[in-house]
């Protein structure tokens, strides 16, 4: 560090020392090393500030930003303001950001306004996008948006529900047991309808998200980002948004690219297009990735071009607020909500249900609210598992009764009329001959747990397993299985049991 900075006072190759000093203060014991010897006089660099090489600027500008001394705002400030060379701009800003810039706030909205009311180069774009971006970050982390809020529940609306590719018509026929559900269609795991009725569909909870189409841009064929932007941009996207929103101020957004587009071009692409979206939108639609309120997703097809569809992040989904706590195993709230629609003829009501492998809770709580069930038992041997499972339940305003306890030293007063439960599967510390001896145990202490003529709802990626063992013991009948994930392997079953 002495060398560098001896040879930066000396005017000795100037940006390398910079550069590499940059590099040595990335490590917080050195940063404080050179804030330490410099004792508040950084007049080595502040000098640079209006040296003749833009780079040297550039980086003496970033090494004062990381003394995030509030005392050299208004020297940055300065040179941000009379800086010429636009790849440089970005980085005063970025300096400034370390410090309390609040008081500069106003003035940052004006460079910004500026910066978007100027016809540009095609040649400066690329810098005075970057620039702007830190901008919007800056005034945004000190003026948090006011956010939109949905208020089109009574409008008429074309609704895209992704679902699991094998349950798409599942969710459908929820979906149409309301009357105000028009023309619909279903294709793999996208479910396609018209409806008056937005409020039904948010209490189906059989889909992951709910997805919009955007009127007069159904496909976009344009290659070029700015192309595709300005397509978007002449849609009824934004008219959409107004209609069905309340609030004042810019949407903002962020931008989801799937497809196999490569990862360096798909940032390229992102950036580009969401830049020329706000342009052609005069900033009523506004790019800001952290705080976002609609993902306008853009998705890639085969045959070219892009589909683009948007996702609105201004009303609640609340179907599974009370997973707050999960663990790694944990099965996904839908999934278990898919199971539980399946195994719906098979229940009864007021069942008493046992879940002997519980993990969280999710299987039973959304056991329970397909048909209601009384009382409801969750076993797991993992004492973390059962404290989550107890704070999600009382979320859900589920009685459970957890207990943590291993299920094979478990007993019960009276027997049940189902187990529901996601098994154990093959783990790093739990390989595949430990599972079948799990399992066979398992079923054979499920016989001394249950009614005669109880079901077994059971969802497991080891199928194989599970099939082998049920083959052993005639007590257990299958008489319904659904394939989960086809790579995977898992499947859900409908078992019922007889005693022998």
């Amino acid at each position: 560090m002495r060398e560098e900075l001896e040879n930066i006072s000396k005017g000795f190759e100037v940006r390398k020392n910079l550069i590499a000093l940059r590099s040595e203060i990335k490590d917080p014991a050195q940063k404080r090393a050179l804030a330490y010897k410099l004792g508040g006089d950084f007049g080595v660099f502040t000098r640079l500030l209006e040296d003749a090489d833009p780079k040297a600027r550039k980086n003496a500008a970033l090494i004062l930003g990381e003394m995030e001394c509030d005392d050299l705002l208004p020297l940055l400030y300065k040179a941000y303001e009379s800086e010429t060379q636009l790849f440089v701009r970005a980085e005063y800003l970025k300096a400034m950001a370390h410090c309390d810039y609040t008081g500069y706030v106003s003035r940052l909205k004006g460079c910004l306004k500026r910066n978007q009311e100027t016809r540009w180069e095609e040649s400066d774009i690329k810098h005075v996008r970057e620039e702007n971006a830190v901008l919007r970050s800056m005034i945004l982390s000190v003026e948090k948006p006011e956010k939109h809020r949905f208020t089109g529940y009574d409008n008429h609306f074309d609704v895209i529900l992704m679902t699991n590719r094998n349950f798409g018509a599942l969710t459908l026929a929820q979906a149409e047991e309301d009357e105000s559900c028009g023309k619909s269609g279903v294709h793999g795991g996208t479910v396609r309808l018209e409806t008056d009725n937005i409020r039904k569909l948010f209490n189906i909870r059989t889909y992951t998200e709910m997805l919009f189409p955007i009127k007069g841009a159904s496909r976009i064929m344009e290659k070029e980002p700015e192309a595709a932007a300005r397509i978007l941009a002449r849609s009824g996207l934004l008219s959409f948004l107004e209609e069905n929103h309340k609030g004042d101020g810019p949407f903002y957004f962020r931008v989801e690219l799937k497809g196999k587009m490569p990862l360096e071009k798909k940032g390229n692409f992102i950036r580009k297009f969401a830049a020329a979206l706000e342009n052609y939108t005069d900033g009523s639609l506004c790019n800001y990735a952290s705080d976002y309120e609609i993902e306008i997703r853009l998705v890639e097809k085969q045959a070219g071009g892009f589909i683009p569809l948007l996702k609105l992040y201004t009303y609640q989904d609340r179907r599974f607020e009370y997973r707050q706590n999960a663990l790694a195993a944990s099965i996904s709230p839908v999934n278990a909500a898919v199971m539980m629609q399946l195994a719906k003829p098979y229940m009864k009501e007021d069942a008493q249900v046992l879940d002997p492998f519980c993990g969280v809770g999710t299987m039973l709580i959304e056991r329970n609210i397909v048909k209601k069930a009384n009382p409801l038992y969750g076993v797991d041997i993992y004492p973390e598992a059962v404290d989550k499972g107890r704070e999600n339940a009382g979320r859900a305003e589920t009685v459970i009764n957890f207990i943590n306890r291993d299920i094979l030293s478990f007993k019960h007063e009276y027997l049940f009329d189902e187990i529901v439960s996601d098994l154990p599967a093959v783990t790093r510390t739990k390989d595949k001959g430990q599972i079948l001896e799990l399992y066979s145990a398992f079923l054979d202490k499920a016989k001394e747990l249950l009614k005669e003529g109880a079901y077994l709802f059971l969802y497991t990626p080891e199928s194989d397993v599970l099939e082998r063992c049920l083959k052993e013991r005639r007590e257990y009948e299958i008489q319904e299985s659904w394939i989960f994930n086809e790579r995977e392997g898992s499947i859900f079953y409908i078992i019922r049991y007889h005693e022998e």
